[in-house]
């Protein structure tokens, strides 16, 4: 069952995200262990009761912790990851660069960590993800029970040779593979006619290769987005970008299937 979340936040070096459930789990930084709804941090031990966002809680060092709803940012910098992921800075272009709504199902191919899943879920009606990888799946589910909407979500271990979805069945499919045009046919079979197709590469020359393939399948409005974040730090006296900045990650590239 999908917990409720909560962000405890002390300062962009101290913040704890926890998700409430059938029992209480949390990842942050500072974080050491768990216990009886306790909290050990290098700022001192948190006790947990009810916790109501705009709370204010103090740990046992006399530390002061806001209680926050974590925003979709919060979230992605907690999962756990072992390849690859999507960045928040990435994801949101979705929603900007396609037409998906409350009502939309979208098909993603090449799970990795869950991030994209768990993301979308917060915003569409249901995600489907598949993956060759039995790893990827695992770590990916535990990840969407703890911070996804997993009634939502379906993960299905499988290939495109073994894959059988209803004809246009989907508004919209993302792709997380290197080669994103392998799966052309099987795009085109379940996406809507007007549906969004978007594939994520690192290299341009692998953008450009998957261009010209899905052009050639009745894939038009073509988009391809790099998104760079640069965050600044502002004080009383001065103010300066932050030495740390989200740049490259992935060339988005954004689609809509014809007649």
């Amino acid at each position: 069952m999908d917990g409720e979340k909560f962000l405890l936040w002390n300062s962009e070096e101290s913040s704890i995200l926890i998700t409430t459930g059938k029992g209480l789990s949390s990842q942050g930084k500072g974080l050491s262990s768990l216990k009886d709804k306790i909290i050990f941090t290098h700022k001192g031990k948190i006790e947990i009761e009810n916790l109501e966002y705009g709370d204010t809680i103090f740990s046992t060092q006399s530390k002061k912790y806001f209680v926050l709803k974590p925003t979709n940012e919060d979230i992605n910098s907690k999962i756990t990851r072992k390849t690859n992921t999507f960045v928040i800075k990435d994801l949101s272009m979705i929603l900007s660069y396609t037409s998906v709504n409350k009502f939309s199902k979208v098909l993603e191919i090449g799970v990795g960590s869950g991030a994209c899943n768990i993301f979308l879920s917060n915003f569409v009606n249901k995600v489907v993800s598949i993956d060759i990888d039995i790893n990827n799946l695992r770590i990916s589910k535990e990840n969407i029970i703890k911070y996804g909407n997993s009634r939502d979500s379906f993960l299905i271990l499988s290939n495109e040779k073994l894959i059988s979805f209803k004809k246009e069945s989907f508004d919209c499919i993302v792709i997380d593979i290197p080669e994103p045009e392998i799966y052309v046919d099987l795009c085109y079979d379940v996406l809507k006619f007007g549906g969004d197709l978007v594939f994520a590469v690192p290299n341009i020359e692998q953008v450009k290769r998957a261009r010209e393939v899905f052009s050639k399948h009745k894939f038009v409005y073509f988009r391809t987005i790099e998104v760079w974040v640069r965050k600044w730090l502002v004080r009383p006296n001065y103010s300066r970008p932050h030495h740390e900045m989200q740049a490259h990650s992935m060339f988005f590239t954004f689609c809509k299937k014809i007649k």
